[in-house]
């Protein structure tokens, strides 16, 4: 959030090229996108492109799996304790 809205996207205009920075959520997480662009686009088009990017990434990401198992292995503990033995040298 910048202020008391939430935070849509930084753009800054140079002397020969702008640059949008924006995030996308989408099922699958957030995604940051930097749009590097010349004098012959505008910021409106490259706007309109970036919400069209968006509603695609959100369309084509699969689905995200529930876990139906146990979060760790049931041998997580002992597992974990002997690759440390033998990473520090105590195996």
């Amino acid at each position: 959030m910048v202020g008391p809205r939430p935070f849509r996207g930084l753009h800054h205009a140079g002397r020969t090229r702008q640059i949008f920075l924006a995030e996308a959520q989408s099922p699958r997480g957030a995604y940051v996108f930097l749009t590097v662009f010349g004098p012959e686009s505008s910021l409106g088009l490259v706007r309109l492109y970036f919400e069209e990017l968006v509603q695609g990434l959100a369309a084509a990401a699969p689905p995200v799996e529930a876990l139906t198992g146990p979060a760790l292995a049931e041998h997580f503990e002992r597992d974990l304790n002997r690759n440390l033995a033998v990473l520090f040298g105590r195996a």
